[in-house]
């Protein structure tokens, strides 16, 4: 799970948009669901990988467009990174006023 802020974006994304994202892995399919309020119109979503404060590369892009929910394929080594330490991944939402990230919250395991 993750919760989205704009204030926790690096660089500072949307300061009123709040969201929540759920991600469930299974095997080296990743699937998310996400959901976003006071951002305008969302154009893509991802999981990164950087910690609390830093910007890091995309780690697993969730489909060339967005979508609210879905699944995709990863790669193991990717999925086994960050089944072991969720909390060195984000997932953020981009949006065209804040094309460098609008929202991100940094993954939690709900066990």
């Amino acid at each position: 799970h993750a919760t989205l802020s704009g204030k926790v974006e690096v660089p500072k994304g949307d300061p009123d948009g709040l969201g929540a994202a759920e991600v469930k892995i299974t095997g080296t399919t990743v699937c998310w669901e996400i959901k976003a309020s006071k951002v305008g119109t969302i154009v893509a979503a991802h999981i990164h990988k950087g910690r609390a404060g830093v910007a890091g590369p995309v780690a697993v892009p969730f489909g060339a467009t967005y979508k609210s929910k879905g699944c995709v394929k990863a790669p193991s080594a990717v999925v086994a990174a960050i089944k072991k330490n969720p909390s060195a991944y984000y997932v953020n939402i981009h949006n065209a006023k804040y094309p460098a990230g609008a929202l991100r919250g940094q993954l939690r395991s709900n066990n």
